[in-house]
């Protein structure tokens, strides 16, 4: 069953790259929206050709694609939230490309759990990687709210 997941991966590839691509440039993520077009899709198809492989062989790499990627970025001024709704944004396209063009029920759930996993762990080695360079003294902590949007639901420090 996982090599036919894979085999629709890799069919699917160009479009996953175009739709990540495009809701970077339509996303809040300030410094990718003001990318060069063609730098962003070059990144977008790394993104999605790290994403594949780690789905492929090693499903940990893809954290540690983004570990690197987030000391690169947070280096040049990105911060957590931009890095954090790439991810968001990676996770919506891979969700609605699978819901559309998967009609294998069961192919379909095994590969969003997979997806997810692997995306889970991306984001959190985003954020350990930030709390990392923000102890080295090299980024600024940024305003929480922004580091939690979208979390509200989770919000158990409130109560």
């Amino acid at each position: 069953m996982r090599s036919r997941v894979l085999q629709h991966l890799w069919r699917e590839k160009g479009g996953l790259v175009e739709a990540l691509w495009q809701g970077m440039r339509c996303s809040e993520a300030t410094h990718y929206r003001h990318e060069d077009p063609e730098r962003l899709r070059e990144r977008c198809a790394r993104w999605v050709e790290e994403f594949l492989d780690a789905f492929e062989r090693n499903p940990r790499a893809f954290g540690e694609y983004v570990r690197a990627i987030a000391e690169d970025r947070l280096g040049e001024g990105y911060r957590l939230d931009e890095l954090q709704l790439v991810l968001d944004v990676f996770r919506q396209c891979v969700w609605k490309l699978t819901v559309e063009s998967l009609e294998d029920r069961q192919l379909m759930v095994e590969y969003l759990d997979l997806a997810t996993t692997i995306l889970d762990r991306a984001r959190d080695a985003a954020a350990r990687t930030y709390l990392d360079v923000a102890r080295r003294g090299a980024a600024r902590v940024h305003d929480t709210d922004q580091l939690f949007r979208g979390t509200e639901a989770m919000n158990v420090l409130d109560e």
